[in-house]
C-alpha cells in the first residue's frame, strides 16, 4: 500500500504509508512545503498505517510553515518517533 491523500474543506486526509519512499511518489505534498502557505489547516492521519522519520519530518515541516496547522490521529509509531527526536512538544501543541 502506498500513500494516498485527499484535500477537502481545509483538511488533508492521508491514508497508507507516510514514509520516505511514499513521500517521494507524492510531488504535490513536497511542493506544498515550498509555498508561502499551506492549502489546509488540518492533517488527518487516521488512515496512516505506517510512519517513519521522513514522515515525521514532513509533518514537522508543515507545522513550521504554518503555526495554525492541527494534526489529528497521529499513529502510535509517530508518537514514539517524536519522543526519540524530542519533537513531542511540537506535535502535542498541534494535536487535536
Amino acid at each position: 500500500m502506498s500513500l494516498t491523500w485527499q484535500l477537502t474543506d481545509q483538511s488533508l486526509q492521508l491514508k497508507g504509508l507516510l514514509t520516505l519512499a511514499a513521500l517521494h511518489q507524492q510531488p504535490k505534498l513536497q511542493a506544498w512545503l515550498k509555498q508561502t502557505s499551506l492549502p489546509f489547516q488540518v492533517i488527518d492521519l487516521a488512515g496512516v498505517t505506517q510512519i517513519d522519520s521522513a514522515g515525521l519530518a514532513w509533518l514537522t515541516c508543515c507545522l513550521d510553515q504554518s503555526a495554525g496547522v492541527q494534526i489529528r490521529d497521529l499513529p502510535a509509531a509517530g508518537l514514539e518517533l517524536a519522543q526519540l527526536y524530542n519533537l513531542q512538544d511540537s506535535l502535542n501543541r498541534a494535536a487535536t
